[in-house]
């Protein structure tokens, strides 16, 4: 990762120092939970898990994409969204972390959203 690119990414977050990236410093400058957990229904919490997976690899191409999963109660809705200036790869890397940090930031609450400086990332039931 360039040097510029990292300072983008952490400039906002060194004094945070919540949960760092593999190989890199890089934390969430906010997060938003709120609704009910589903961290107890399996269908919901595979929901939330596929629409991350799908995000990761969507939008680390593109910077932009939005995802569904599920069926009935358990569907799931997510977006994730990089930076116009944000590379790929440092996307594709920013994106993966949230989607770890995500679901243990939120236990996987119906509406989870996290953001950085470089991206955010969010998923819902509605």
């Amino acid at each position: 990762m360039e040097f510029s690119t990292m300072r983008r990414c952490v400039a906002l977050l060194v004094s945070l120092a919540l949960l760092p990236l593999l190989g890199m410093a890089a934390d969430s400058i906010g997060s938003y939970c709120a609704g009910s957990s589903y961290a107890g229904s399996s269908k919901a919490v595979a929901s939330i898990n596929s629409v991350l997976a799908d995000l990761v690899a969507t939008a680390s191409t593109g910077g932009y994409a939005t995802s569904t999963a599920g069926k009935g109660s358990a569907v799931m809705y997510g977006l994730a969204q990089c930076r116009g200036d944000v590379s790929a790869g440092d996307c594709a890397a920013c994106l993966a972390d949230a989607a770890k940090q995500l679901p243990s930031t939120c236990s996987y609450s119906s509406d989870a959203r996290i953001w950085y400086a470089t991206r955010v990332y969010t998923h819902a039931d509605t």
